[in-house]
């Protein structure tokens, strides 16, 4: 599991990474330090999203991070719909991102970030990648009610919510 939380301690305040290398089992340290470099670069590919740093995004994704991977169970093409940020998200994509992921523990996903936040594009491009206009919150709530909510939010005034809700509801 990536998403599995490497350093959590048992009751003696041990990893489980410390109790593979107290026992000798070489495997089990080999797979805990790969999952270890592999949450770190998720940690790394997050935060190069969230500052909009499309060079750091581009260069962590040739040096092969997965585009799917999860910090805080958000994953890059989420945040980057969170956010706004069209070339990144584009990036992302390109890098074989999945445009309806979301982790185990996510309930939204790219089309409902963005559609929330009043992303047009965003919501363009998501939908012209396949995404599900069907995908919904906990099974309540779908992208076109969940981007009727995101219109009455105060920060969000201006945005182009009547453009998204119709793009949504004419969607095949």
């Amino acid at each position: 599991n990536h998403n599995a939380n490497l350093l959590l301690r048992d009751t003696a305040g041990q990893t489980a990474l410390m109790q593979a290398k107290q026992h000798h089992n070489r495997e089990i340290v080999q797979v805990l330090q790969q999952a270890e470099v592999a949450q770190q670069q998720a940690v790394k590919l997050l935060k190069a999203v969230t500052f909009g740093n499309l060079a750091q995004v581009q260069q962590l994704l040739s040096a092969g991070v997965n585009p799917n991977a999860t910090a805080d169970d958000m994953s890059a093409l989420s945040q980057a719909a969170a956010k706004g940020y069209l070339e990144i998200a584009q990036c992302v994509i390109a890098a074989g991102a999945e445009v309806d992921y979301r982790s185990a523990n996510a309930e939204l996903n790219p089309l409902l970030y963005a559609a929330y936040r009043g992303h047009l594009e965003m919501v363009q491009l998501l939908l012209a990648k396949g995404a599900d206009v069907q995908a919904t919150i906990s099974g309540k709530l779908d992208a076109i009610a969940y981007a009727k909510q995101g219109q009455q939010q105060r920060r969000n005034v201006g945005k182009p919510f009547d453009a998204i809700i119709a793009l949504l509801e004419n969607h095949p």
